[in-house]
This record gives structure tokens, C-alpha cells and sequence, in this order.
């Protein structure tokens, strides 16, 4: 009993050959702008998220903030960010 079973292509595929990349001079030169600014502003929200929860133990005794209170300054300030 050795059958081999092979899984359904989806539906669609094979119909036509993928279409092939576009030359180099057809892109977008400005492409390798937005990565750098995409891959800027990442950085900047992770070292921004860093700070907080380096700062947080400096802020609860300062504050004398309890643990609850301190501890959801942290998602507060990286939910924010995370709407990208």
C-alpha cells in the first residue's frame, strides 16, 4: 500500500506562466527611498519603545507610581506605533 497522494493545486494555477520581473530600467528608482524611510521610521519606534522600558523603573520610584500604573505605560506607548 504505498499511494502516493499529491496536493491539489490551487485554482488558477498553471493556467498561465508567471509574468517575468521588470527590467531594472522600468522600476521605481525612489523604491530604495521608501525602504530606507519604512526601515527609519521601525527603528525609531523600536528605540522609542527601548527608552520607555528602560525608563519605567526611574518614572515608578520619581512617581511613586504602583506596578499596574507603571507597567501599562509601556503597550500605552507603543500601541500607537502599532497601527502601521
Amino acid at each position: 500500500m504505498t499511494e502516493t497522494t499529491e496536493a491539489a493545486a490551487p485554482p488558477g494555477a498553471g493556467d498561465k506562466p508567471a509574468a517575468p520581473a521588470p527590467p531594472a530600467s522600468e522600476l521605481d528608482p525612489r523604491r530604495w527611498l521608501a525602504l530606507a524611510s519604512v526601515m527609519t521610521a521601525l527603528f525609531m519606534v523600536l528605540l522609542d519603545v527601548s527608552i520607555v522600558n528602560v525608563a519605567i523603573p526611574a518614572i515608578r520610584s520619581n512617581l511613586a507610581a504602583t506596578t499596574p500604573t507603571s507597567s501599562s505605560s509601556s503597550p500605552a506607548t507603543a500601541s500607537p506605533m502599532r497601527c502601521c
